[in-house]
Order: C-alpha cells, then sequence, then structure tokens
C-alpha cells in the first residue's frame, strides 16, 4: 500500500533534507498502525503483507524500531481472524512462545500479557479443528491460570479469557451429532466447575463468573439439541445448588440476560424457567429486584404460551 510504502522508505533514508523537520518521522507506533490496518483486512495478501512488516522490522538495527509487545499481539490478531482457516492458530501460538523467548533473553519492550494470551484463544476458537482445537484452548487457559497463581500478574485470566474458551467449545455444540454437542457441553461444564473451585478471592470473580455463566447457558440454548431448554435449567440448577456460586446471581447482568434468553425460548419448558427466575426475584430468593422491562418481557412469554394464570400471579 501507499502507506506501507511510504513508511518503509523514509524509515531507510535519514536525509530528508531541510524538510526533516517537517516529514512525519517513522516510529514503531507507525509500523504498528500500518500492521493493525493489515489485521483487519480481509484482503488476500493481508496477512503475507503483515508479516512481511514484522520481517523487515525484526531485521532492523535500530532500536527505535524493535517489535514491542503490541506489535507481537497485532500479529497474533491478524492470524486469530481467519475464521474457519487451518494452521493460523498454530501460528499465533508460535508467535507467542516466540514472545515468551523474548521476554526470557532480557527484551525489555517484549512481555506477553493477558492480552497475548486472549489472542491467541481467540484463535483457536476461529480455527477450523473442531472439538480438539477448542481443547487446545483450554490447555492455553490452563497455563495461564498457572502462570497467574505464580506470581506473573500480567497474565491474569480475565472474562474474555474464560468465555472464548466456552465458545470455543460452544462451536462443537451445534451442527454434530448428539454425541459430540453433549461431549462439548460436559467439557464446557467441567471448566466452569474448574474456575469456580480455584477462583475464589481473585479480583471480579462475581463478574467473570456471571460472564461464565451466561456463556455457557447461551451456548446451550443456541445448541438445537431436542433438550437444550432442560439441559440449561439442569445446568442452573446445579450451580444454584452450590453456596459460594449461588451468590454470583446477586449480578443484575447475569439475571436479566437469564430471564431474556430462556423467555425467548419457543419451547414452552424453557420459556416458563424465565418465570421461574422471575418469581426468585419477586421473593427476594435472588438479591435483584426485577424491572417492569423483564416483567413485560416475562408477559409476553407467558400470553405466547397461553399461561394466564401464570401472567395474573405475577400481579
Amino acid at each position: 500500500s501507499a502507506m506501507e510504502a511510504g513508511i518503509l522508505s523514509t524509515s531507510e533514508d535519514g536525509n530528508l533534507g531541510e524538510n526533516a523537520a517537517f516529514y512525519p518521522q517513522p516510529s514503531i507506533e507507525a509500523y504498528n498502525s500500518t500492521l493493525h490496518a493489515w489485521s483487519q483486512s480481509d484482503r488476500p495478501e493481508a496477512i503475507s503483507k503483515a508479516e512481511e512488516i514484522i520481517s523487515h522490522l525484526e531485521g532492523k538495527e535500530d532500536t527505535m524500531f524493535l517489535p514491542n509487545t503490541r506489535t507481537y499481539n497485532i500479529l497474533m490478531n491478524a492470524y486469530a481472524n481467519q475464521v474457519g482457516e487451518y494452521g493460523f492458530a498454530q501460528k499465533a501460538e508460535d508467535v507467542l512462545l516466540q514472545m515468551s523467548q523474548l521476554s526470557k533473553n532480557g527484551s525489555l519492550n517484549i512481555n506477553p500479557d493477558t492480552l497475548s494470551f486472549n489472542t491467541v484463544l481467540k484463535a483457536w476458537k476461529n480455527s477450523a479443528g473442531g472439538i480438539e482445537s477448542a481443547k487446545r484452548a483450554e490447555d492455553i487457559l490452563r497455563l495461564m491460570v498457572k502462570l497467574y497463581s505464580e506470581g506473573h500478574e500480567n497474565v491474569r485470566p480475565d472474562s474474555i479469557s474464560w468465555c472464548t474458551v466456552i465458545y470455543a467449545y460452544g462451536k462443537h455444540f451445534k451442527g454434530h451429532d448428539k454425541e459430540s454437542a453433549i461431549m462439548a457441553i460436559d467439557e464446557a461444564e467441567s471448566l466452569a466447575e474448574f474456575f469456580m473451585e480455584y477462583s475464589h478471592g481473585l479480583p471480579n470473580y462475581r463478574g467473570v463468573a456471571s460472564s461464565i455463566i451466561c456463556a455457557i447457558v447461551d451456548c446451550i440454548l443456541n445448541s438445537g439439541l431436542p433438550d437444550a431448554g432442560e439441559r440449561a435449567k439442569k445446568y442452573l440448577d446445579k450451580v444454584m445448588q452450590n453456596e459460594d456460586s449461588r451468590k454470583v446471581f446477586d449480578d443484575p447482568n447475569l439475571v436479566t440476560f437469564l430471564v431474556r434468553a430462556f423467555a425467548d425460548s419457543k419451547d414452552k419448558e424453557t420459556g416458563l424457567k424465565a418465570y421461574d427466575i422471575l418469581q426468585d426475584m419477586i421473593d427476594e430468593v435472588v438479591g435483584v429486584k426485577p424491572n417492569i422491562l423483564l416483567v413485560n418481557k416475562v408477559l409476553r412469554m407467558l400470553a405466547r404460551f397461553r399461561e394466564e394464570e401464570k401472567a395474573e400471579h405475577l400481579y
């Protein structure tokens, strides 16, 4: 591109004459911006252009142009955006390993962080490797947990980390045979249980737990399984039986999501779970008060399924 050509040429020509003070000077930030543009592009040459910029930077001796953490995060994101393609997730993971090695070798401007790991998780979620890709993403997430527990504060898994892996399994819930979908659901639920066990006392524990529950319910309800609603209800009931996990239901975002998700179901029994949750809110079983929008959402669901008595009971 003209922008890329301009940056590459000016960085190699240090003599700009008397106009040097007014000419935009190349910098690692300029390279990163160009790299970011290619990482978001859907043009067929986007990946090769991004890799060309990285090679150019790695070949420079001037420390002004040394690639930094953001540089490699952008490259990994370029790979992660290749949805449904083989091989790019492994490329992203290889870049993460390269960053780790550079950091160990004393590079002060490269230090893999949560975003670095999350980008690799995204790459595996978007890859075409089936459930094995989801399992690979889970392995990397568990490595994040291990590193954080050993004192590496900069790689603390956040809600994006956990939900990316949940949705990686969620891709396998839909469009596969029932046995494969159930296996993926079990893997996702097992991962959520692992989080609940290890993460008490972590910053924003409830917020992350809330996001995980939402992601699992969302994946199950959209799985296409004939008993998806019942499975989602069973999962929620299991979470509610745990005293620590039950406290998460004081999160208004979680409860609102669940009411809306169940109320939108075309299955009557699944839809009625929204009524049960709303009733728990009214009875103060959960620490969130209902608002008129949620009540109306449930009333419309009850009208759709001709549950007049339940609708009347709400008032």
